[in-house]
């Protein structure tokens, strides 16, 4: 199976942004940022979502609104736009959409499920296994969510 190069990055800009790339002089102009690519799972994730291993699954990261512009619907806008990409752009189109959240962010994990997404709890945060194998027990900081796109 041949994989699409599968980087995108989208940003939403604020409302008094500069109306172009060239008159964009700084960060501070970026109302949300979000990126999607493509992965094939192998191991544990894989394992959790009871998929074979090199099942592609689209990827979202990074992704952030400006504390300032939270609200408006920016990350829902954003969010509209990763899927919109992963069905137009990536070939093969992916099982499903996965995104990694903290759990004290209730604001984004609900904005997730008000999206379809819905926490995969089989998943075991790797970097809390680590932890707890060292004998540093807690909760896992991290929650796994899933959207199918079929």
């Amino acid at each position: 199976m041949q994989l699409s190069p599968s980087l995108v990055c989208m940003v939403q800009r604020g409302e008094n942004a500069a109306a172009s790339d060239e008159q964009c002089e700084c960060i501070n102009h970026v109302a949300g940022v979000g990126t999607v690519q493509m992965i094939e799972l192998n191991g544990k994730m894989a394992a959790a979502l009871r998929a074979q291993p090199g099942t592609p699954f689209a990827l979202v990261a990074n992704f952030a609104v400006q504390p300032t512009l939270r609200g408006r619907g920016i990350g829902r806008t954003l969010l509209r736009a990763c899927e919109q990409t992963v069905r137009e752009r990536f070939v093969p189109l992916p099982r499903s959409m996965l995104l990694l959240v903290y759990r004290d962010n209730p604001v984004a994990i609900q904005l997730y499920k008000s999206h379809g997404f819905v926490e995969c709890s089989e998943w075991i945060d790797p970097a809390w296994l680590e932890d707890a194998e060292k004998g540093r027990l807690g909760n896992s900081k991290r929650l796994l969510f899933v959207k199918d796109l079929n």
